[in-house]
């Protein structure tokens, strides 16, 4: 499973929702907001840089919460 149908798995919701998770998560890692290195940057700071390491590395990938993953991008 890639990262991003892992999020939308991890948040739920309807498909609107999950349409507009994309569509941030497109945003932010489009350039937009830093590309994927800004993102990286933002899940660092909020203490989780261990496992965004994880994501991008060839380790396992170590799972996320849904409260980490608003904690990084914020509830909208």
């Amino acid at each position: 499973m890639d990262i991003l149908n892992t999020v939308k798995s991890v948040l739920g919701g309807g498909e609107e929702k999950k349409s507009d998770l994309m569509s941030s998560i497109m945003f932010l890692v489009g350039g937009q907001s830093g590309g994927l290195n800004g993102l990286i940057s933002q899940f660092k700071s909020q203490g989780l840089g261990d496992i965004v390491s994880s994501w991008v590395g060839s380790q396992n990938n170590l799972p996320i919460s849904s409260d980490q993953i608003k904690k990084v991008l914020g509830e909208d």
